[in-house]
């Protein structure tokens, strides 16, 4: 459902992000699966760099990428890309939404995690915003866009509704 295809000091990169749905939302055996990977390939082997998996785990919840969020970028200046997208746990419409941004750096998993308002009248609004301590430990333009990019995917979340 998204990624990306670059190259940088790992040489050639992928980043692959695949959704699993089985089932009907709210039925027994309901499934809903996000999996990201980060591959490289420098001369003639592939590496698997990182990768995630989140799962529901209630028959009323789906999970999604925010396909418009995924970017690749070297803030840095040090040849390595970071990658960053966001993706939702959505219940069922009656509880607040938990949204995580990830993002890695050198292999290294940062996120961002965060509840929004499920009531139509407050839809989009943070109710929650924990942001990993690590992220202290990062160069500020890396942890910067992070923080920017959560606090503008909730602005345009909001507006949305």
């Amino acid at each position: 459902v998204g990624g990306a295809k670059w190259k940088d000091r790992n040489g050639l990169n992928f980043l692959v992000i695949s959704e699993k749905v089985s089932g009907e939302f709210f039925s027994e055996g309901y499934v809903s699966n996000l999996y990201g990977y980060h591959y490289s390939k420098l001369a003639d082997s592939w590496d698997l760099n990182w990768s995630i998996k989140e799962f529901n785990s209630e028959i009323w919840e789906g999970v999604s990428l925010w396909e418009e969020t995924v970017a690749v970028t070297d803030l840095d200046n040090d040849g390595f890309a970071e990658t960053s997208f966001i993706y939702s746990i959505e219940p069922d419409g009656l509880d607040p939404g938990k949204f995580k941004l990830m993002l890695h750096v050198k292999g290294e998993k940062y996120a961002i995690r965060g509840l929004m308002a499920a009531d139509k009248a407050d839809i989009g609004q943070v109710e929650e915003k924990n942001v990993d301590a690590s992220f202290k430990d990062l160069p500020k333009p890396i942890s910067q866009m992070a923080e920017d990019k959560w606090d503008d995917f909730q602005e345009e979340l909001y507006r949305k509704f």
